[in-house]
């Protein structure tokens, strides 16, 4: 299943990619227009598997045979990144921009979490403030973690073989719309659509996410700007894995959920240090989620009632040091409170959901072009 979906992400990049080369063609290569990017980090990560406390401590006890298919729960990450972007003029003399990045992160610990990403854009500006964005990306595969997979346990019991990983790919189809008023004052209006295919193990988790977001960005100064947004998103689970079934027949997994979140940003530009420009960038994300099946709690325990009160926090400090070299140091801390709204089943709830995670990076950017 995951392979197949393969190929209709590969058209839609070669499409835009074609479409793109037959106007640049037409109207002649400039260097002056194209821009390179290489970025390398170095991320340090304290739970790379977002786990409880619960887990962490039956990893450090080797408890769970089976379950842990890791030599650490935490691991430092090289992130390697390549972005490329091209502008030229083609509806009535406004400017149109392509552009395509490939990130790669790779666990020097833990090689199973290794994952690759492919973006690709097309921005066309509007008016004189005022542009529209596609934007589309892909996941060829992201390893989640080991799940017991409750069909085998049904086979086999609650033994080690009935750990299974879970794994998806991922496509992400994005439409940004951005006008700035009042010359300080920048609007965007964002819908997303994400679709995610599971490995076969856990095909019930297939879903279609679809997302709504609204953020005003405001300069208060030549130096300081604060965001504000918010995002409400569907996520419509398959919720059966069998042919035949339905939501409401299956006896599976039903990971259907409303989200909402609240974005609030701040970037400041800060005095030179050693003659050399630098800025912060501090951005605070609390989100809560709804899940929402409808099978007898003591069927589906996870999802029943279920909430998620997700906060996420980014610090981010940049330093030009020259035109084309950038550094930045950067903190980021995750935090997830899950509990049942049925007063139920909470404890459990909590133990397998509850995670906390922090991360550490450096990185060096350099635009050849």
């Amino acid at each position: 299943m995951m392979k197949s979906k393969q190929i209709n992400s590969f058209v839609v990049v070669f499409l835009i990619l074609f479409f793109s080369s037959q106007v640049i063609s037409a109207q002649g290569f400039k260097k002056s227009r194209f821009n390179l990017k290489v970025s390398v980090a170095s991320i340090y990560d304290d739970n790379i598997l977002k786990y409880s406390e619960k887990y962490i401590d039956r990893f450090v006890n080797n408890e769970d045979e089976g379950r842990f298919e890791l030599k650490t729960y935490d691991d430092v990450y090289i992130k390697s990144k390549l972005s490329t972007s091209y502008y030229f003029r083609f509806f009535k003399k406004k400017k149109t921009k392509i552009s395509a990045t490939f990130s790669n992160s790779t666990y020097l610990n833990n090689p199973v979490k290794t994952w690759n990403y492919y973006g690709i854009g097309v921005e066309q500006q509007l008016a004189k403030k005022a542009n529209v964005k596609f934007a589309y990306s892909y996941i060829p595969a992201f390893y989640v973690r080991q799940f017991r997979q409750y069909d085998l346990v049904e086979m086999y019991g609650y033994v080690p073989l009935t750990f299974k990983p879970y794994v998806f790919s991922k496509d992400n189809y994005s439409l940004t719309f951005q006008n700035t008023f009042f010359k300080k004052t920048k609007v965007e209006l964002d819908l997303d659509k994400a679709v995610y295919y599971h490995n076969s193990y856990y095909t019930e988790y297939d879903s279609k996410n679809l997302s709504a977001g609204l953020s005003v960005e405001q300069s208060l100064s030549k130096k300081v700007k604060i965001k504000a947004g918010y995002v409400y998103t569907i996520s419509d689970a398959k919720g059966y894995d069998e042919v035949g079934e339905t939501k409401v027949t299956s006896d599976d997994s039903d990971a259907t959920y409303k989200d909402h979140t609240f974005v609030l940003e701040l970037k400041a530009k800060l005095p030179k240090v050693f003659k050399k420009k630098n800025d912060i960038r501090i951005k605070g994300q609390y989100s809560n989620r709804y899940f929402s099946s409808e099978h007898l709690i003591h069927k589906d325990i996870l999802h029943v009632g279920r909430v998620d009160k997700n906060i996420r926090l980014y610090f981010t400090y940049n330093v030009r040091l020259s035109k084309k070299t950038a550094v930045s140091l950067y903190y980021n801390n995750y935090f997830r409170d899950s509990y049942n709204n049925k007063g139920i089943y909470d404890e459990i709830v909590s133990e397998e959901k509850d995670y906390k995670q922090n991360q550490f990076g450096f990185q060096v950017a350099y635009s050849i072009f």
